[in-house]
């Protein structure tokens, strides 16, 4: 059995470089719960970098509530949000 190590990153929380050596895949924040367009960016170098599957981890703009509010957006909307 082998065990796929996973971890919530690109939050700015400043400790993605650190943790990255341990992963086997990563989920990028984007959609503006947390981070931004740079913590993303650096998160996915750094993933490349270390041979980490990278996924994403969309949420709805809310950072206030970490992207849990549920927010009647349009399609073009969250798109949006999810690449900024």
């Amino acid at each position: 059995m082998k065990i796929n190590i996973n971890c919530d990153l690109g939050e700015g929380m400043g400790n993605d470089e650190e943790l990255m050596p341990y992963l086997d895949s990563c989920n990028i924040a984007c959609g503006g719960h947390f981070g931004n367009k740079d913590t993303m960016k650096e998160a996915i170098m750094l993933a490349i970098k270390h041979n980490v599957k990278v996924g994403a981890h969309p949420s709805f703009p809310d950072q206030q509530n970490f992207g849990r509010k549920v927010m009647k957006l349009s399609a073009t909307e969250l798109q949006n949000s999810l690449y900024h």
